[in-house]
């Protein structure tokens, strides 16, 4: 379950990213879904050895911090950082990339 909230919070931060990057939202959700879904696609083809690699540390790290901490994951904890790591990630865009043009055609 964690890694999968983990997974959720990384998909908000890169939706932050492409809704300031874009700046419109057809094409900030087309590109977050893109370089959420296509970015570990082409990582697994171009180089698998790290692809596995980082894929089954990430799973170490859930599953350790997991089992060593008393940490519980709520419904408002998972809110929070949802919405933490998309403004985080829209305040660096803000700060450190000017804006892009992200049309589909």
């Amino acid at each position: 379950m964690l890694a999968v909230a983990g997974a959720a919070v990384a998909g908000a931060a890169i939706l932050g990213y492409s809704s300031l990057y874009c700046r419109e939202l057809v094409g900030a959700v087309f590109w977050a879904f893109f370089i959420g879904v296509g970015g570990p696609a082409v990582a697994a083809t171009d180089s698998p050895g790290l692809f596995w690699m980082v894929l089954l540390a990430y799973v170490a790290v859930v599953f350790i911090g997991s089992r060593q901490t008393r940490f519980r994951l709520t419904w408002s904890r998972f809110a929070l950082a949802i919405v933490a790591s998309y403004i985080a990630a829209a305040l660096i865009t803000w700060i450190f990339v000017s804006p892009g043009v992200c049309n589909l055609a």
